[in-house]
């Protein structure tokens, strides 16, 4: 007799708003006293292996966003209670930088800048080019914390790589 080891979760009904979680909830009170904050962002540098091209990573970002609600959800208050919002569609673009030199501590100081919570996506990206290393390129990854943890940032990740290598995903 085999036993099943989870049960399946359902999606939630549609709805204009939704809760936050209690973690959310906190991550918006303090964004909201502490606006030009920056604690709750979660930077990446990732060296990217040859020239894969700013038009094939916007399609891997935009599938992703597509896929997964948390990256087209924006936080805003309604009757004095914070929600969030899922969008069905949101503007993403990768940015453009060339930069002097190769120093990860002052790329990753320069880029990382408050988000507006009310704006989704709460990610953003930058491919970075540097004068001292013609050829060289690193993906700048930028997200706010209130939309992804470890576990979610995992699954991203792999999701990721999978996309960027040419596979496709299953369903969610």
């Amino acid at each position: 007799n085999s036993k099943e080891l989870y049960i399946s979760i359902e999606p939630a009904e549609e709805k204009e708003y939704y809760p936050l979680s209690p973690a959310q909830k906190r991550l918006y009170i303090y964004h909201q006293l502490v606006t030009a904050n920056t604690s709750y962002n979660m930077p990446y540098l990732i060296p990217l292996a040859g020239d894969i091209g700013k038009e094939r990573l916007e399609v891997v970002f935009k599938t992703l966003i597509a896929r997964h609600e948390s990256l087209r959800t924006s936080f805003e208050t309604v009757n004095q209670e914070p929600v969030q919002k899922i969008h069905q569609e949101v503007d993403f673009t990768i940015r453009h930088a060339n930069l002097l030199e190769e120093d990860s501590e002052q790329i990753t100081a320069d880029l990382t800048i408050p988000f507006d919570l009310s704006r989704a996506p709460l990610m953003r990206a930058h491919i970075l080019t540097f004068a001292s290393k013609p050829g060289r390129q690193i993906l700048f990854i930028d997200m706010h914390h209130i939309i992804t943890d470890g576990t979610s940032q995992g699954i991203l990740e792999k999701e990721f790589a999978l996309l960027c290598s040419g596979a496709q995903l299953g369903p969610l």
